[in-house]
């Protein structure tokens, strides 16, 4: 029980950061954000694993980078269960750093989703060392 509450207070702050960092989150309000922490951690917790067992060869094959996608297909299925929170296309400008100039891009809604499940995880485990 102390896992999975501090997990959803972990997602909830990730959320929270990355919902106000790009454009592509959309978060109602705070009881949403509170609700799709929750799920996002129940789903994790529960369902994760039996995908992993599913999707083992395809895992071994892609060493281990296959379970990104199993991530935001978690991260999916929040948003499917979770009314007031979605992610759409998600546009990152255009900037420079010294004389190197990145191009805007946009990303779909897949890897947008795929994008935001991997800084969900970052983002947890940083302050699941920090804190």
């Amino acid at each position: 029980m102390k896992t999975i509450i501090r997990q959803t207070i972990f997602t909830a702050i990730t959320l929270y950061i990355l919902s106000a960092s790009l454009s592509g989150i959309t978060i109602r309000n705070l009881s949403v954000l509170l609700l799709t922490s929750f799920v996002f951690t129940i789903l994790h917790i529960f369902v994760k694993p039996i995908l992993k067992v599913l999707f083992l060869p395809v895992n071994i094959i892609t060493f281990g980078l296959f379970s990104w996608v199993l991530q935001a297909l978690v991260l999916y299925l929040a948003i499917l269960v979770v009314p007031g929170f979605d992610i759409q296309r998600i546009h990152l400008a255009s900037f420079s750093i010294g004389s190197f100039e990145f191009a805007s891009i946009t990303l779909s809604r897949f890897w947008s989703i795929t994008c935001v499940a991997f800084l969900i995880s970052f983002g947890n485990s940083v302050l699941g060392t920090v804190l």
